[in-house]
């Protein structure tokens, strides 16, 4: 690390400060992306501390400042996506990590009309059991049922 900048008039600027002499050298962690239908949260750590700060590329786009967690908003349902993350420090980027995470399906809402396809069976004195496949989803359905 260079110290500061000296000459024999002394320290240039004032109070000597570290600079660092490579880009940071430390590893980003990331934990698993949480994801909803049109939402991404991805939180981060770095184990070094020749970092002062980080940067995000989404998709390839410009590289901007970051923080953890990550947040992303108005994604689309049951899409993959993927961001870039690498620290930085005043002499330049760290080595990027890749991150790539898929957002929830849609959920699928089967109309009370198109229940006929539940066959009932006895589980139990007081538990019945429907299940069947939906005729055009072709979504497995089982559903349990306890009377008093």
């Amino acid at each position: 690390m260079i110290l500061g900048v000296f000459s024999d008039l002394g320290v240039y600027g004032g109070v000597p400060t570290m600079i660092p002499e490579t880009v940071p050298q430390g590893a980003i962690t990331a934990l698993f992306p949480v994801t909803t239908q049109n939402t991404a949260e991805i939180t981060f750590s770095y184990s070094g501390s020749d970092a002062n700060g980080f940067e995000s590329s989404p998709d390839g786009s410009t590289w901007t400042a970051a923080t953890s967690p990550l947040e992303f908003t108005s994604l689309t349902a049951s899409t993959t996506y993927s961001v870039q993350l690498r620290a930085i420090n005043d002499v330049g980027a760290g080595e990027a990590i890749s991150i790539n995470y898929r957002t929830k399906g849609e959920v699928t809402v089967v109309p009370e009309g198109d229940w006929p396809f539940f066959v009932p069976t006895t589980v139990a004195a007081k538990t019945w059991q429907w299940s069947g496949r939906h005729p055009k989803t072709g979504m497995r359905v089982r559903i349990f049922v306890e009377t008093p």
